[in-house]
């Protein structure tokens, strides 16, 4: 009977280790996901800015329209005037400019989506694996310091909001500039052909490597220079999660659902006549004004949230990753 007492003590005693480990990890990962919320509110502005600068060239195209149509009108004022000496624009320029600003239009706002979902599925899982071996310091295990911390973080960024956006801005404008060279500025589009254009080239952008996140090679520098040994380690982890099926999944998975939120922004906001009347086509200059980070993705809703963010934390793909990362590292992302 002492026995059979002893083993039912133990076993409760063990269930009751169990229960409140169970109850320490889920604080611990509830902690770090809201940290995940809150550090991509902040990443917004620097993201934003970053896309501000690779795409410099929109406000000088726009400006040279500007200039362009000013001259047109002052010209036809004064044509009746025979000592004019005003030339008459370049209707070849204009058209340039407009076919330069439609390609820097539309691949501004695919490199945003893009980009953006870049840096919330990274951040979730670097700051998993910054949590994970948080938690483990409570076990017994060291947790970074708080230089490797902030090293690991810049340096990812840093690369990923500078080189890594150029360079994928680079790759995205090429593709666009080819897929949209049919599109007339005299046509309509509906929101179905728009959806249907940003699927296509978001299709040829990421390409079809099966298994990896296609875009992957424009997230980590390949060289860790300057960094400490614990920094190079963290980054080591990173670069073996970015290169996993998982984070492939919770990259797509994000992306697709990021673009049916983002149609159903333009949906609402430039396909629908006021009053909530039947969708329409617009031509495609006055989309322009419409098709922009800063009214889509980067919109932040009256509640300080990220619609965007929002949309897509809870898939389930990311939910995966995210355990992936903080539960085993070396077994569960092979």
């Amino acid at each position: 009977v002492r026995r059979a007492l002893d083993n039912a003590w133990n076993e409760l005693t063990e269930a009751e280790r169990r229960l409140a480990e169970s109850s320490r990890k889920q604080q611990h990962l509830t902690r770090i996901r809201r940290e995940c919320d809150e550090a991509l509110l902040r990443f917004i502005v620097s993201l934003s800015a970053s896309l501000d600068t690779a795409f410099s060239e929109i406000p000088l195209v726009i400006q040279k329209i500007k200039e362009v149509r000013s001259a047109r009108s002052k010209g036809s004022k004064d044509s009746s005037t025979p000592t004019s000496t005003v030339a008459s624009p370049s209707a070849e320029s204009d058209h340039d400019s407009w076919e330069h600003l439609k390609v820097l239009t539309f691949s501004k706002l695919l490199v945003g989506t893009f980009t953006f979902q870049l840096v919330h599925i990274l951040l979730r899982a670097q700051l998993h694996i910054l949590g994970r071996e948080h938690y483990l310091d409570g076990r017994g295990g060291q947790s970074p310091s708080h230089a490797a911390r902030g090293q690991l973080l810049s340096h990812t960024y840093n690369h990923l909001l500078g080189d890594g956006l150029r360079e994928l801005a680079a790759h995205v404008k090429e593709v666009a500039g080819h897929a949209l060279s049919g599109v007339s500025f005299t046509q309509k589009l509906d929101i179905e052909t728009l959806a249907s254009l940003l699927s296509s080239i978001r299709n040829k952008v990421e390409g079809t490597d099966a298994g990896v996140c296609p875009l992957a090679r424009f997230v980590i520098a390949n060289e860790s220079v300057g960094v400490s040994e614990e920094t190079a380690r963290l980054l080591d982890e990173t670069w073996d999660v970015v290169e996993s099926p998982q984070f492939a999944a919770a990259y797509n998975a994000s992306v697709g659902r990021s673009f049916d939120v983002l149609v159903g922004q333009l949906q609402q906001t430039v396909f629908t006549n006021t009053g909530g009347s039947s969708p329409v086509g617009r031509p495609l200059p006055s989309l322009l004004v419409h098709v922009k980070p800063s009214k889509t993705i980067f919109l932040i809703d009256d509640s300080d949230r990220s619609v965007h963010a929002d949309a897509t934390s809870a898939l389930l793909e990311v939910a995966a990753l995210s355990d992936a990362v903080f539960d085993s590292i070396e077994e569960e992302l092979r």
